[in-house]
């Protein structure tokens, strides 16, 4: 009796013991951070918001996300040591399943974070139900108690980052200099964020600290060098073919462009820089097969990195308030002009999207190689297809030319834009 007692305890918890390692098998690769980033991305396109509000809410979610898996993997340092205000109690003896921290912690950020809360909530449910996850198992309850105690960590940061003050600032009145940014067609809005640089940045030391300096003055004058850099915007929508046409397209990443049907205004949905980039970054995981962990460190630098870049990059906005190629063609050159993408709301110089683009290849060169090609399909869903590269490189540097087919940015504003995101890239680098 004695004996059939101990063989059925040990079965007992040799069973307990398979149904454990099983289920962190099957989520201990990338599918599991792939899938709430996908979510995420579309509770983003959903809630409409601005290019770098949601490279905030990506930051935080995949730092949250991060942190708690750490927590089971001690070799991988903590962000903590790097982002200013943050201070992740580290558990040396964490007890649960890593992955339930990680969706516990992911899911809290973003749900925090985002305008349709019930959207992530039917995430993180889709989630359990995918992997067939047990959230009553006592493994996953432990595992969920860490990750919820970093979640409120790291939201406790996103609270005093200045983003909530920033909410209640008097709006931006344009200057009614000739060469400040006017709004334009076709909703004539108020400018975006014009108080984003007040933002505690992530890892760089201030919103100054990579400003470009403005290499040609504003000057109406035809013939003069500014008058030419519209000129050569000018010829390049011009000349535009159908090629060019479909990469301004492809990397338009305005998350709201308008479009006029008769006397209404529709709005189409569309991806982020950051949401296109990190839809990048989930490729790269797939293709090379990555673990939970290396997934997460992989999206949390490049999300980490591409939030400081939009800080950077409103500072150096509205630092010089330049006006949109639109603006000064229709006043000095042609009227009726009118580019191939909507002018976005906000000053002109410098290029964001070159910024973050080339912040996001830096980062993803150094991790994967430079010689690193692929076929991204990450905008397929809005409409688009695909476009291979060669390298991350040829991808943000295309990412940069498509505001110029596009009419949207100076050649001097894509090119210093390219230089900046180098520039926060290699310091980042340095920090990692």
């Amino acid at each position: 009796m004695k004996l059939f007692i101990s063989l059925t305890l040990c079965l007992f918890f040799f069973g307990l013991g398979c149904k454990q390692t099983e289920t962190s098998e099957i989520i201990n690769d990338f599918t599991l951070i792939n899938y709430l980033q996908k979510g995420l991305m579309n509770t983003v396109s959903e809630d409409l918001f601005t290019p770098p509000v949601a490279s905030r809410i990506y930051a935080y979610s995949h730092l949250a996300g991060y942190e708690a898996l750490r927590h089971y993997h001690q070799t991988y340092k903590s962000f903590s040591e790097l982002v200013a205000g943050l201070d992740v109690e580290v558990n040396q003896d964490a007890q649960g399943l890593p992955q339930a921290a990680f969706i516990e912690s992911f899911c809290l950020t973003a749900n925090h974070l985002v305008y349709r809360d019930y959207m992530i909530q039917s995430l993180k449910e889709r989630v359990v139900n995918y992997f067939a996850i047990d959230t009553l198992d006592e493994a996953y309850l432990m595992g969920g108690a860490v990750g919820r105690n970093i979640a409120n960590q790291v939201i406790q940061r996103a609270d005093n980052d200045g983003y909530l003050q920033t909410r209640t600032l008097p709006k931006y009145m344009p200057n009614e200099h000739p060469g400040s940014w006017q709004a334009t067609a076709p909703t004539f809005g108020e400018a975006l964020e014009p108080h984003w640089p007040k933002l505690t940045p992530f890892i760089v030391d201030s919103a100054s600290q990579f400003r470009s300096k403005l290499p040609i003055t504003f000057n109406a004058d035809r013939g003069s060098a500014f008058y030419r850099e519209a000129e050569k915007v000018q010829g390049y929508v011009a000349r535009a073919d159908e090629d060019s046409v479909a990469v301004a397209l492809y990397w338009d990443c305005n998350p709201g462009p308008t479009m006029l049907d008769g006397h209404f205004m529709q709005v189409r949905k569309q991806n982020t820089p950051a949401g296109h980039w990190l839809g990048i970054v989930s490729q790269m995981c797939q293709m090379h097969n990555m673990s939970l962990m290396d997934a997460a460190q992989l999206y949390t630098k490049v999300a980490l990195g591409i939030a400081d870049g939009f800080i950077c990059a409103w500072d150096t906005k509205y630092a010089y308030d330049l006006l949109r190629p639109e603006t000064y063609i229709n006043t000095y050159i042609d009227s009726d002009w009118r580019p191939k993408l909507e002018s976005p709301l906000f000053p002109e110089y410098s290029s964001a999207h070159s910024i973050v683009s080339a912040v996001a290849a830096t980062i993803l060169t150094d991790a994967l190689g430079e010689s690193v090609s692929f076929t991204d399909s990450t905008n397929v869903k809005f409409g688009l297809p695909v476009r291979s590269f060669n390298s991350f490189w040829e991808a943000a540097n295309e990412a940069a030319t498509s505001r110029l087919l596009g009419g949207i940015h100076y050649p001097f504003a894509c090119q210093d834009g390219i230089i900046q995101g180098k520039e926060i890239g290699a310091y980042l680098l340095n920090e990692f």
